[in-house]
């Protein structure tokens, strides 16, 4: 069985598809249909378009060499007028390269009319596609398998290429945790803290997931304290960011030492019993006060008598003072002399400084620091006289 169909005015169908993909390109912006016309518009559209004007009569070329030949002819007559668009004010841009693809189809499908309108009607070039179906009947059992099995593969393949790409396509998901210092920047966050006093950070989620979800948020004080402080729900794309204000205490028995705490913000994901995302800080924290020793008399020990002795006299002269315990050290009263410290774990020379009273500055002289951010446990450290500050 055969059909013939004939398409007398295809010129006009290639105007109004290079108008369609304009408008699927600038307007109407569908995925699927705009990569199809696309293509066809760049691979063929133009092509065809010129040989249609060059050769106007039906026997001027057959039918597989103008298909090819308006293939080859499309893919150079794009590419000269992208390097044409590269020497002009315009560029190589969306817009410039649609106009000037879209005029010259346009330019030679109006040349192309009227060249096929000067010649005879039975000499004009009209495409035509003629479908032969086979005979069932003059086949055998397994021509006719092999052809139903054909026809089913290419309708399967079809049917998910079209599949594949009108379905959505979903991005990876992902969610956005993280920590900004108190003015909501990411700058400013605390190096250290004094125990009891209120430290401000701004915490922030970006739910990526492609799905609604319940995020909970707890804060971690170097394993030892740990306490939940939110519990969000976000949809899809949704943004949440407050600020938290809290405190930190020392760890118990801790004195007057100063700690390097590890300040963890652990965010957990529906029911999920690990931390899905863990962001944290390292602060120095401090004791909230910085106490005194006041120094005490040592009593001295009362002189005893061995049996059968009788106690001596003691020799009159200069009374010797006591001697007295040393305060650990005083934050608010100047120094008169050198002292040694011995630095202990989690300790900063800022916090030092801070303890003792003295400058910074005058601490990295003193000792001669190159790196003042690098302590050792142990390391003595000379405390300069408050006066050298």
């Amino acid at each position: 069985m055969k059909f013939t169909i004939r398409l007398p005015h295809e010129l006009i169908v290639l105007v109004a598809l290079s108008i369609v993909v304009v408008i699927t390109a600038r307007v109407w912006q569908a995925p699927p249909l705009r990569i199809t016309l696309g293509l066809l518009y760049v691979l063929f559209l133009p092509g065809y378009a010129l040989v249609a004007a060059l050769f106007p009569g039906r026997h001027d070329l057959q039918g597989i060499r103008r298909l090819t030949l308006s293939l080859v002819s499309s893919l150079a007559t794009v590419s000269l007028l992208t390097l044409a668009l590269n020497w002009m004010p315009w560029g190589v841009r969306l817009d410039p390269i649609l106009a000037s693809v879209t005029s010259f189809i346009v330019v030679t499908c109006g040349v192309a009319w009227y060249r096929r309108s000067r010649l005879p009607l039975e000499e004009r070039f009209l495409p035509r596609l003629e479908v032969r179906l086979p005979s069932w009947s003059n086949r055998s059992l397994f021509d006719r398998s092999l052809s139903a099995g054909l026809i089913l593969s290419i309708i399967l393949g079809t049917s998910t290429v079209v599949y594949f790409v009108l379905r959505p396509k979903v991005s990876e998901r992902y969610t956005e945790f993280y920590v900004l210092g108190a003015d909501g920047l990411l700058a400013g966050y605390p190096e250290e803290a004094v125990a009891g006093e209120p430290i401000t950070l701004v915490l922030g989620i970006v739910n990526g997931e492609h799905d609604h979800v319940h995020y909970r948020v707890e804060r971690d004080i170097s394993g030892r304290e740990r306490a939940e402080i939110a519990r969000i729900e976000l949809a899809d794309g949704q943004q949440w960011e407050e600020p938290l204000t809290f405190s930190m205490s020392l760890p118990e028995g801790g004195g007057d030492a100063c700690y390097l705490e590890k300040l963890s913000f652990l965010l957990y994901k529906d029911d999920q019993t690990e931390p899905y995302r863990t962001v944290y800080l390292e602060v120095a924290l401090l004791p909230d006060e910085a106490p005194t020793v006041s120094p005490t008399p040592t009593p001295q020990p009362s002189p005893t008598a061995a049996p059968g002795q009788s106690l001596s006299p003691s020799p009159t002269g200069t009374p010797t003072p006591s001697p007295t315990a040393t305060p650990a050290f005083e934050p608010t009263r100047g120094l008169t002399a050198s002292e040694i410290h011995i630095v202990q774990r989690g300790e900063t020379l800022s916090a030092i400084s801070r303890q003792y009273g003295v400058s910074l500055d005058a601490l990295i002289r003193a000792n001669a620091l190159s790196d003042p951010d690098l302590l050792d446990v142990g390391q003595e450290i000379l405390i300069p006289p408050s006066n050298d500050t």
